[in-house]
């Protein structure tokens, strides 16, 4: 036990031994602080609104804040995951408490109830689905020496949509008297057919007597979703595997599952829900086997197939016993690892219901539950694994069945291994009835092609099933019919509009922006350069001195719990009260780009204030840099983050929602300033979704809004086959309330310019496109004599600077 501690999650052990150090040669924060402000003395000399050393363009002390975010432990490239995590231990504490303090059976007993019920109701919306019929069909049938029949098959989860799977039967199956088990395969390429690690427990399985159906999940196996049979290939690179060889062809298995998870989430489906009702429907399948005991049925999988066991098991009281190998933790744990999850693993709104993943074991209890754990598991580490069984006992022992509860650990890496497998099958074997020894055997694999239930290897391309659908086919026709809802609830455009507030609100999670935090960085002259060149150190070339034009001021603004925006304000030398434009879309660090610098002048010259600001997880406050008018690079950096992606869905919050809080507090903070006298916003590159909650959900006086190269609509993301959504810009929900052209509409009426919106895949909309995108909300406008402008064509950020001047200076 001690050396499997010892090798137990190296990174974590390492992580704490680090803190121990760090903690051991910590210095006094006063001390710190004046050796960061030595270091940086240009950026931490200045009293607020004091003029530091004068400064180009080139040569600003513009913004590097890490060693700032170091000193506050918190580097720029963490703040947002930090502040998410935050909010999770929070309400994960509580629930701790909640669980500690649960006093007899009936109390839990009413736990389970409840956890159930939001399972079934939320996690795994909608398992609504009608049971229409299952119409198996056997590709193939063969006899293996080994001791059982393998039947190649398919079943309809949904009307024509196609699972494939294998039916191993033992030759010493009875009718109606044989248990079974429903195999659920993990994240690998080849699903059950896997040569590695996979076939060994199926074999073993089967062979020591247990009827078992493995199918493959969506995106593995045989049903690659976007398959495309000119290439014979998958459009999103899915792995499509060789028949002969056995070997994965391609880039991941994994990946889809998250790009149609976010569209099933605007739509309010839970990934999640798709592969339960798989699972279910397996389980429906099992029970027309003749020689299957209904009352005997298990499930099991390793990593997303334990995820899919877990599930599955809490959801369905067919199961009789499940064994979840490499995926059972809390979230405590996974959150401070790097919280593995694509949208199929993500728990909606777990977190504030109360539900961690211990609460899967717990709501079977007393039915038999196994966690199967490794020792060096790099996606859910051993530690969480313990502490979740751990919490899973006291239900156990309460029900007086601590012995239907187990736990396994083996020393491996992630996935299947034989120590826990023969555990796995002496778990089974006890509460199945069945007798014999549960050593695993070395069985030798069946070849690829004699697993593969279809003709060519893939639905997509077997003529058999030319009338398949697929996920996109699925996500599209929800989109045809939550189209047709919008338009019916925009129908009663009185209180559609009136609704819309409490709406974006709520979906988004945005939580009221509290007292105003800031810190004051600098301030330095701004001088217009010359354009000439550069020099052989690559600074610019000047013809004579350059200008001076106006001031410039850095700001942090401190948001929720460690985020924190920064704001950057270009003042014109009148230093009289002006308008603000503030603008959201990026900055670079070591100066001001050419457009960026434009853009200033022009609205200097209509003696306007601009503000440039980065909320939290983009640009500075998210660890990467951006060119303005250009999000791509590493602007969004804190979004390539795997931890990060759906992080504030289990908190039952948004990115949008926590980036529109941001949003508040830098209206809130021009507000408040005496130099301040209307502020408009113009937002870049798919920050709209940000600003327009923000703006909507509030009633912070901003003049004007325009809404510069953004995606139009979250319906062109959902309804199309293939799109470029940031994962900034994903929400749950939404499109059965609104969509962000009703937003639009709801700003009314203050002026707004809409220019070069895109499409979901981030294509340019043709004019007639934009005027149908923007339809009811130019009616919206046109009953209320409001202005709103439309320009549809391909983007340049310097096309944009006279265009949105222009529109400035006539509103």
């Amino acid at each position: 036990q001690a050396s499997m501690s010892a090798l137990a999650v190296p990174r974590l052990c390492l992580s704490v031994l680090v803190l121990l150090v760090a903690a051991a040669y910590a210095q006094p924060d006063e001390l710190q602080a004046a050796q960061i402000q030595a270091e940086h003395r240009h950026l931490f000399k200045a009293a607020p609104h004091a003029q530091v050393e004068t400064h180009t363009a080139d040569e600003q002390p513009w913004a590097s804040m890490t060693r700032y975010f170091e000193w506050k432990s918190t580097p720029p490239a963490e703040l947002l995951q930090t502040s998410y995590t935050t909010q999770a231990y929070d309400l994960l504490a509580a629930r701790e408490a909640l669980i500690a303090g649960i006093p007899s059976l009936d109390a839990w007993r009413a736990r389970q109830a409840k956890v159930k019920d939001t399972l079934l109701s939320k996690t795994f919306w909608p398992l609504s689905m009608s049971r229409t019929p299952l119409n198996p069909r056997i590709t193939r049938e063969y006899h293996d020496p080994r001791g059982f029949t393998v039947r190649l098959l398919t079943i309809e989860s949904r009307p024509k949509y196609y699972v494939t799977g294998a039916l191993f039967i033992p030759d010493s199956a009875r009718p109606g008297a044989t248990p079974a088990v429903l195999f659920a395969s993990g994240h690998w390429p080849l699903s059950f057919r896997d040569t590695e690690l996979q076939q060994i427990v199926v074999l073993n399985l089967v062979t020591k007597g247990m009827v078992v159906f493995a199918y493959d999940p969506p995106s593995q196996g045989e049903r690659a979703q976007y398959f495309n049979t000119t290439s014979g290939a998958s459009d999103l690179g899915e792995c499509i595997y060789d028949l002969d060889t056995c070997q994965p062809v391609g880039d991941s298995c994994t990946t889809p599952h998250s790009y149609y998870g976010r569209q099933l989430f605007l739509q309010n489906i839970t990934a999640a829900s798709f592969w339960v009702w798989d699972g279910m429907r397996g389980l429906d399948f099992l029970e027309t086997v003749a020689e299957v005991d209904p009352s005997r049925m298990g499930v099991t999988g390793c990593s997303g197939g334990g995820t899919q066991a877990s599930y599955i098991g809490a959801a369905d009281e067919r199961v009789s016993a499940a064994a979840i190998a490499c995926y059972m933790s809390t979230y405590k744990i996974d959150f401070a690892w790097d919280g593995s999850a694509d949208a199929e693993q993500v728990m909606i709104g777990g977190l504030p219901a109360g539900l961690d993943k211990a609460d899967l074991m717990e709501v079977r209890a007393p039915k038999p539950t196994m966690a199967m754990l490794t020792t060096n598991d790099g996606c859910f580490p051993l530690q969480g694994g313990r502490d979740a069984y751990a919490e899973a006992q006291a239900v156990y022992a309460a029900y007086n069945a601590s012995a239907n509860v187990e736990k396994t650990e083996a020393v491996f890496g992630h996935g299947w291994v034989t120590g826990n497998n023969e555990r796995m099958y002496a778990f089974f074997m006890k509460h199945f009835g069945l007798p014999g020894n549960s050593t695993e055997m070395p069985l030798a694999n069946i070849p690829c092609r004699n697993l593969t239930v279809t003709s060519t290897g893939q639905l997509g391309s077997d003529p058999a099933y030319h009338d398949a659908i697929f996920m996109p086919d699925i996500v599209a026709t929800l989109g045809e019919a939550n189209a047709d809802r919008l338009q019916h609830l925009r129908d009663s455009t009185d209180e559609f509009l009136a609704d819309l507030p409490a709406a974006a609100r709520a979906l988004s999670g945005i939580l009221p922006p509290g007292p105003l935090r800031t810190r004051f960085i600098g301030s330095y002259d701004f001088r217009n350069v010359s354009k000439t060149g550069r020099d052989t150190h690559g600074r610019r070339r000047r013809d004579g001195p350059a200008p001076v034009v106006g001031s410039a001021e850095k700001w942090i603004l401190f948001g929720e719990n460690q985020c924190v925006s920064v704001v950057r304000l270009f003042k014109p030398l009148s230093g009289a009260p002006s308008d603000a434009l503030v603008i959201l879309g990026g900055a670079t660090e070591d100066g001001l780009p050419d457009t960026f610098q434009a853009m200033v002048l022009a609205e200097f010259s209509q003696a306007r204030m601009v503000v440039q600001a980065d909320v939290c997880g983009i640009g500075e406050p998210g660890g990467g840099t951006a060119t303005f008018g250009d999000i791509d690079g590493d602007h969004d950096s804190n979004f390539g983050n795997y931890a990060l992606d759906h992080l504030p869905l289990y908190l039952g919050r948004t990115h949008v929602g926590m980036q529109a809080g941001d949003v508040l507090r830098i209206m809130q903070f021009l507000q408040d300033r005496p130099d301040v006298r209307t502020v408009s916003i113009a937002c870049y590159n798919n920050l709209a979704s940000a600003v327009l909650h923000a703006v909507v959900s509030t009633d912070l006086p901003v003049a004007r809004v325009a809404v510069i190269n953004s995606i139009s609509t979250y319906m062109s993301v959902a309804s199309s086959r293939y799109y470029d959504m940031p994962r900034y810009m994903e929400m749950y929900g939404t499109l059965v309330n609104y969509d962000l052209p009703d937003l639009i509409a709801a700003l009314a009426p203050r002026p707004v310019l809409i220019a070069f919106p895109t499409d979901g895949n981030q294509d340019p909309l043709t004019p007639t496109e934009g005027a149908q995108t923007y339809m009811f909300a130019s009616t919206i406008y046109q009953q209320a004599g409001a202005s709103i402008a439309v320009v549809t064509g391909a983007y340049s950020p310097h096309d944009t600077i006279p265009l949105l001047s222009a529109w400035l200076a006539e509103h």
